[in-house]
């Protein structure tokens, strides 16, 4: 599975041509390995150089990262595309094969829960014969 997602962001006013444009940026799952001397130093923020698509002049702009990611680009149409394929294709995947895995998942707990019954038996009996047994 990929730990990157495509985020919709807006640029409320270019600061080369003053108007509204829609961007696609690209951000991959973060990890944080928490210890107790320290504390995560992940960037809020990411710098992003964007182009204006009227004018094509690039401008930076600050982007707050979302929780647990952190942006790494403007995201390729193509990008966008091959993810969303990805995830359809893995969730009909699930679909098709989700009846196999629950009769497989049945069929292995119910001969670990008989298995059990047996073991559970003969514990309990050895322990009574055992503690009868007079001490000394």
């Amino acid at each position: 599975m990929n730990d990157e997602k495509i985020i919709d962001y807006p640029v409320a006013k270019c600061p080369e041509c003053g108007q509204t444009h829609d961007y696609k940026l690209k951000a991959e799952l973060e990890i944080v390995i928490l210890s107790i001397a320290n504390t995560p130093q992940t960037p809020k923020t990411t710098e992003i150089t964007f182009t204006c698509p009227v004018n094509k002049k690039p401008f930076n702009e600050i982007v707050t990262n979302p929780p647990n990611y952190k942006i790494i680009g403007i995201a390729d149409p193509k990008d966008e595309h091959t993810s969303t394929d990805d995830v359809k294709s893995e969730f009909d995947d699930w679909v098709k094969n989700s009846r196999s895995i629950g009769i497989d998942y049945c069929k292995t707990m119910l001969a670990s829960s008989s298995g059990a019954v047996a073991v559970y038996f003969s514990i309990m009996t050895y322990m009574m014969i055992a503690l009868r047994k007079p001490l000394g």
